[in-house]
């Protein structure tokens, strides 16, 4: 960048007492850094048994870290696990706590809702209170996995990195 000073208004800067100088600009790109884990906090161990997961997503602090916007939480369940029902709030199938919830498209077989925000040094919790199907076979092992795409700025600029080209790609923000 550079500063100048054109004080007769003739479009230059040359003439007496005007100057022109480089101006430095220091920027610091600032994203959300999000990390989600998850534990089982009610293992069921017989067909029609309480499952419940509890999903904890954090975004970190610090000077280079900022809100992430539009966090999506996706759970696809086992096959042989359905939330209670998918209704988000209190006593529900689906109970969310450090956020609000935008969006619900969450069915017994699968969790989606999409949060508003999350602050930097912000946390949400995500409680999903689920039953073992009664046709769970004896011995069967019940995995579940669970993901939080996320954007960094709110709604969707055209120039919003999303992390849609993958792991280290340009628009990469940490998919987890």
């Amino acid at each position: 960048a550079v500063v100048a000073a054109d004080l007769d208004g003739d479009g230059d800067h040359t003439g007496p007492g005007e100057t022109s100088a480089p101006a430095m600009v220091t920027a610091t790109i600032v994203e959300p850094d999000l990390s989600i884990g998850k534990v089982v906090t009610t293992p069921g161990v017989d067909a029609g048994d309480a499952v419940v997961y509890t999903l904890t997503i954090t975004n970190a602090s610090g000077a280079a870290v900022s809100t992430a916007f539009d966090v999506r939480v996706r759970d696809i369940l086992d096959t042989n696990v359905e939330l209670n029902n998918a209704n988000v709030g209190a006593g529900q199938g689906i109970v969310v706590t450090g956020a609000t919830v935008d969006t619900n498209a969450s069915t017994v077989a699968a969790l989606d809702i999409t949060l508003d925000e999350i602050a930097a040094g912000g946390t949400v919790t995500v409680v999903l209170n689920g039953t073992l199907k009664s046709t769970v076979p004896s011995g069967t092992t019940v995995d579940n996995t669970a993901s939080i795409p996320y954007t960094s700025l709110d709604g969707t600029p055209a120039e919003e990195r999303d992390g849609s080209d993958g792991a280290g790609g340009a628009w990469d923000l940490g998919l987890i």
